[in-house]
């Protein structure tokens, strides 16, 4: 179906089915490393975006009717070091 851009530790491509099983719903990084959310039609085989891609988006759910898409999305994330970034550790 897809593939996550850059490898990471955390489990952050959080797939949901829909209530009539019909569409996926998930997280993808995009070059910038912020996530975005995407729906995945089965019938048509196809995914979309769905979030601006300015905001870190996470953890989408359908509502119970399937007729919403909820998740998270944080505008204020800042510069930090990456998960295997070692440049900060002190030389021996």
């Amino acid at each position: 179906m897809d593939t996550d851009r850059f490898d990471s530790p955390f489990q952050e491509f959080d797939v949901q089915w829909s209530p009539d099983s019909q569409w996926l719903t998930y997280t993808k990084q995009l070059p910038s490393q912020l996530r975005a959310v995407l729906v995945y039609s089965l019938a048509g085989a196809r995914a979309t975006q769905v979030s601006d891609g300015m905001s870190d988006s996470l953890y989408p759910v359908f509502d119970r009717s399937g007729k919403y898409l909820i998740f998270t999305a944080s505008t204020d994330m800042g510069l930090t070091a990456g998960w295997l970034d070692m440049s900060s550790l002190a030389d021996p």
